[in-house]
C-alpha cells in the first residue's frame, strides 16, 4: 500500500470519528474551554500525550494550559476546567 492509499485510510477514518460526535458537544466544549480562567487535561499512554500537545496548542492560543501530574501545575478552582 501506497502513501496515498494510507492517508486516504486515515482521512476516511478520521472523518468517520468525527461524524460521531454531535456538533453540540463540540460547540459546548470549545465554550467551556473559552469561558475558564485555566484548562488542566490529563490522561495517560498515549492519550496522556494527546493531552499534552492539546494543552500546548491552548497555550499557543494564549489560554492558561497545565498538564496535571507536571512539577509546576497550578492548583485547580472551580472556575477551571479539567478535560481527561
Amino acid at each position: 500500500m501506497g502513501i496515498t492509499s494510507y492517508t486516504d485510510k486515515i482521512i476516511g477514518e478520521l472523518s468517520r470519528s468525527l461524524r460521531a460526535v454531535p456538533e453540540d458537544a463540540v460547540e459546548q466544549l470549545a465554550e467551556g474551554i473559552l469561558a475558564s480562567r485555566k484548562i488542566f487535561v490529563a490522561g495517560a499512554g498515549r492519550s496522556g500525550l494527546m493531552m499534552k500537545a492539546l494543552a500546548m496548542r491552548l497555550m499557543q492560543a494564549g489560554l492558561d494550559a497545565h498538564v496535571v501530574g507536571e512539577t509546576i501545575t497550578p492548583g485547580i478552582a472551580k472556575e477551571d476546567m479539567l478535560i481527561i
